[in-house]
């Protein structure tokens, strides 16, 4: 039987994104987007437009299944009737990871018998994806991360085409969505708002304690992060086995099997992770140095909502 599916989401490239991504499952009958500011908007499904819900038009009994993609205010707002209801949650927002509930995905395997799932985003996951790869536990694990605007939502997104379209015309800023300008800059997390959410994402991927720290920026580019790591471990690192590893995996391209620069700009249309760089440190043989590249909006939150759906669909939920 098909489902129903709420999206409780923000209007703009991600939601469309994700409707993308969920058109070809024919096991989703009917999505009901909902917006906390519903004003008459509609959203494509299958060449379709569908109507813009408030939260308050949203019966939980009604609905198999919701998820929580970038509004974690608007979540919050929804979270406990959902709840109540034993409706299927993948949160896309931490609202379930701040209340101590639900099991995490990073984009592999689900927990069995959970009905509600934290997704990790893009940076955490890519993370994930590839100290998932190495032979041991690492102690600690130091990420300085360059974000694109679309980390922000559509209020990043909107910010850098004003601010670039009024500053190449001669013209003031006269409005600075994130606080300050983006256009031509790079922002600080100065509130260690990212930084945490990675960082605290991190931590719940690993088994055993590992000490995680993330500094974080957002450059003036729509979409696209640059994430370089320092992995340390205990052991000495078996760095033939782990590029064995990676070349095994059709997710990963590395640097020395791409033509050109390794950027955003040259990921592939078919995804994955570029590794601009990867080494042992020269002063350590249990320090592993890299560099991933990622697509944050079509390789993020977005893809690990859409193949956790399509496997609790498959277990019939």
């Amino acid at each position: 039987m098909a489902i129903s599916l709420a999206i409780y989401c923000e209007l703009g490239p991600g939601v469309d994104a994700l409707l993308e991504r969920l058109s070809d499952n024919q096991a989703i009958g009917s999505i009901l987007p909902v917006t906390a500011d519903a004003d008459g908007d509609s959203l494509i499904w299958r060449g379709r437009p569908v109507a813009v819900r408030s939260p308050e038009d949203i019966v939980a009994t009604d609905i198999a299944a919701a998820i929580f993609l970038d509004d974690q205010e608007l979540a919050e707002r929804a979270i406990d009737a959902l709840l109540d209801a034993d409706v299927l949650i993948l949160d896309g927002t931490d609202s379930l990871a701040q209340r101590g509930q639900g099991a995490w995905y990073f984009g592999e395997d689900l927990a069995p018998g959970q009905r509600q799932f934290s997704i990790a985003g893009a940076a955490a996951s890519h993370c994930a994806a590839l100290l998932g790869l190495l032979d041991q536990v690492p102690v600690a694990v130091d990420a300085a991360i360059c974000l694109p605007v679309s980390y922000h939502g559509k209020k990043g997104i909107d910010a850098l085409a004003y601010e670039s379209a009024r500053l190449l015309n001669g013209q003031p800023i006269e409005q600075k969505a994130l606080g300050q300008q983006i256009a031509f800059n790079v922002v600080a997390d100065q509130a260690g708002l990212f930084a945490n959410q990675i960082e605290q994402q991190l931590a719940e991927y690993f088994e055993a304690p590992v000490d995680v720290r993330c500094h974080v920026i957002t450059a003036p580019v729509f979409y696209g992060h640059n994430i370089s790591l320092i992995v340390d471990c205990n052991e000495t690192i078996d760095y033939s086995a782990l590029l064995q590893s990676l070349g095994a995996k059709s997710r990963f391209r590395l640097a020395s099997d791409i033509s050109e620069h390794v950027s955003p700009a040259s990921l592939p249309d078919d995804l994955g992770i570029d590794i601009a760089d990867i080494r042992i440190d020269k002063r350590s043989d249990k320090r592993l140095r890299c560099t991933l590249i990622g697509d944050n909006l079509r390789d993020g939150v977005i893809t690990n909502i859409a193949s956790a759906l399509e496997i609790l669909i498959k277990s019939d939920i």
